[in-house]
């Protein structure tokens, strides 16, 4: 069975993006690969993208049907400077251009608007699927709030975490245009079985 390799920014973001995959019946095996360091982030990403991908190329299960998703979110409301968002950009055009099946996965604001968009999530909430999600200023905190108010462990939390991915049903892409495209472009990759 064909892979995709996700280079995450960090490991919720892999969860969260496994389990959608899951949920909508996507046939295909899943890697992840995160920058190294004791808290994975953008920075740590941009940094190590090109060493990142050449891991995956060097990976002995690497094949021709395989493909990479480099998967971070966009923090267009808290991070002013692009640098690093510029640099994995072009790092994953460069690559592209190279002939590797990789495509830059970015979540809008976090890849947490794609759980407020989520029914699972929501119903398991007591939300309602948030039609604007992909808008919302810092959509961890949001969803942090949620689980405060309905009394689960915090989403910020090694267990929150848990919780909240095992009740994804996978449905958020009909609120959220970033969670929309990232399934699109997953159709029609190389890496999906039929």
């Amino acid at each position: 069975m064909a892979r995709i390799w996700f280079i995450a920014e960090d490991d919720s973001g892999f969860q969260i993006a496994r389990r959608i995959l899951e949920k909508r019946g996507i046939r295909v095996q899943v890697e992840r690969l995160l920058p190294t360091g004791s808290n994975p982030n953008i920075f740590q990403l941009a940094k190590q993208i090109d060493r990142l991908i050449a891991t995956v190329r060097q990976d002995k299960r690497w094949s021709p049907q395989d493909c990479i998703a480099v998967l971070h979110d966009w923090d267009i409301h808290k991070q002013p400077d692009r640098t690093a968002y510029d640099t994995i950009r072009a790092a994953c055009e460069r690559h592209k251009q190279e002939g590797l099946p990789i495509k830059e996965v970015t979540a809008k604001d976090e890849v947490e608007a794609w759980l407020l968009a989520d029914s699972g999530v929501c119903a398991w909430l007591a939300q309602k699927p948030d039609k604007k999600c992909d808008t919302r200023p810092k959509p961890k905190d949001m969803l942090d709030n949620w689980c405060k108010d309905a009394r689960k462990p915090p989403y910020k939390s090694e267990k929150g975490l848990k919780e909240v991915v095992n009740h994804i049903a996978g449905d958020g892409d009909r609120y959220s245009p970033s969670l929309r495209e990232a399934l699109t472009h997953l159709k029609n990759a190389p890496c999906i079985q039929p």
